[in-house]
């Protein structure tokens, strides 16, 4: 995995991921619990997660994250390497009910079709997906240079309702707009990207 640096005043952890294997958290500070992937800034916290992200996946023009979570949903493990970071949210009331929020360079939109989106500069295309009771549609939210991917995984009455329950929460925020946050979280002395990494 290349080196995904912010600078020294970042804090290093070592944490498990989806797949097993060690990933480095690159943090500025501590996440709010309940709210990693918060679109909201505050002058004492943001997303680390957020961040490590955007380091991830270095020319994405767009960063998701989530105005806030529904009732019964929470944010489980997440993997982030480069090239492509990975959260998962499960809905607690049902097990092994989730959905996967993937960043990625690019995606393959074979098969979907694109639908009406309120995200300026970010065109959604969705994939229909179902078996039985088994809801595993796709949407594919397209930007400049990157794409996020919804994968849901969920079962039995409703399971439409709550795959767009989650999809109405998430957001965007741009590259440009996230750096400058960093900077002045940091006052000034970290830069999102720094010289020559992009």
């Amino acid at each position: 995995m290349k080196r995904l640096a912010l600078g020294v005043l970042l804090t290093l952890a070592l944490t498990g991921c989806l797949t097993g294997c060690g990933k480095v958290y690159i943090s500025l500070g501590p996440d709010s619990p309940p709210q990693p992937l918060s679109c909201v800034v505050s002058p004492d916290r943001m997303s680390s997660l957020i961040v490590l992200m955007a380091q991830s996946v270095p020319m994405a023009s767009q960063l998701p994250c989530l105005n806030s979570l529904p009732a019964d949903w929470a944010l489980g493990r997440y993997d982030v390497r480069d090239g492509h970071a990975q959260v998962l949210i499960s809905y607690l009331p049902q097990e092994n009910e989730q959905v996967t929020l993937d960043l990625v360079g690019s995606c393959d939109l074979n098969g979907a079709v694109e639908s009406s989106n309120d995200q300026p500069g970010i065109r959604r295309y969705d994939r229909t997906i179902r078996s039985g009771s088994r809801y595993a549609d796709e949407r594919y939210f397209v930007y400049p240079d990157a794409c996020t991917v919804l994968h849901f995984d969920l079962r039995g009455t409703g399971s439409e309702a709550r795959a767009n329950e989650i999809a109405s929460v998430l957001r965007f925020t741009s590259r440009v707009e996230l750096d400058r946050k960093v900077r002045e979280f940091s006052g000034g002395r970290v830069q999102l990207d720094p010289e020559g990494t992009r």
